[in-house]
């Protein structure tokens, strides 16, 4: 029912198909070295904004007919690039976030802290994806890893493969694809963490790869959109089309 939007001076917006303003608040201008660019992620009550600075971490949800701000947590966290994602257990949902040095995971209705793994590393831009009851992440100088979300606890850590260090993992059942910003593609075994296959493509990838039915879409930074059946053996393409201009952005299937 509702568009929402943030900006790289702070300024959070909601606005209906019309274009017409719903609410609006400012949460103050980030001191980051890279700029913001956390995604925003929706449920259908809540607004959750990850927002990361040099002087505070926060996690905030905020009622998304309103703009009332239902929690924050206050983070002792290092600054990540990456965006939020939600998981629904049996029971209960979790807001997951990278951050520099660890997986964090956050009750969606209270946000209180759940879990925290540290096994990342360097600067963080992927984020996390969830797929067969496993969260799974991956990012360049850490390492590819599946948490189960229930117990909190790390299943299996691989870095001696390639990680990507911009676009996010994707998985499908027990089946983990990375690609890289040098134009390797790659399979992962979701369930032990060992790496099935590898297929290099002549560019890379900023753009993080979606699921769209049985199907992966991935658009390297040429602007040529792979289409990749999902198989553990090797690497299937089914066709490619060109989007026509340089692409970073990631596609939303609707």
């Amino acid at each position: 029912h509702r568009v929402f939007a943030i900006f790289a001076t702070g300024d959070l917006v909601c606005t209906d198909f019309d274009g017409k303003r719903i609410w609006a608040k400012n949460l103050g201008v980030p001191e980051n070295p890279y700029g913001y660019s956390s995604s925003l992620l929706t449920t259908p009550d809540k607004l959750i904004v990850q927002y990361d600075d040099e002087r505070r971490q926060l996690l905030l949800a905020f009622d998304s007919a309103s703009g009332r701000e239902l929690w924050r947590k206050q983070r002792k966290a290092a600054i990540s690039w990456s965006s939020p994602v939600k998981i629904d257990l049996n029971n209960s949902s979790q807001i997951v976030i990278l951050t520099c040095a660890s997986v964090e995971a956050y009750d969606l209705e209270s946000g209180n802290q759940l879990w925290r793994e540290n096994c990342m590393a360097g600067e963080v831009a992927t984020s996390a994806c969830f797929a067969g009851g496993r969260v799974l992440v991956a990012n360049d100088n850490a390492v590819a890893a599946a948490i189960d979300p229930v117990k909190g606890e790390v299943l299996w850590e691989n870095d001696e493969i390639d990680l990507p260090d911009v676009s996010s993992p994707i998985g499908q059942g027990d089946m983990m694809f990375i690609f890289t910003s040098g134009g390797v593609v790659e399979c992962v075994d979701a369930d032990a963490g060992k790496k099935l296959w590898e297929h290099t493509l002549n560019d890379g990838f900023y753009s993080s790869p979606v699921l769209v039915g049985n199907r992966i879409i991935a658009i390297d930074m040429k602007g040529v959109a792979h289409i990749i059946i999902p198989d553990k053996k090797q690497f299937i393409q089914e066709r490619t089309c060109k989007v026509g201009e340089m692409v970073v952005s990631t596609p939303v299937p609707g």
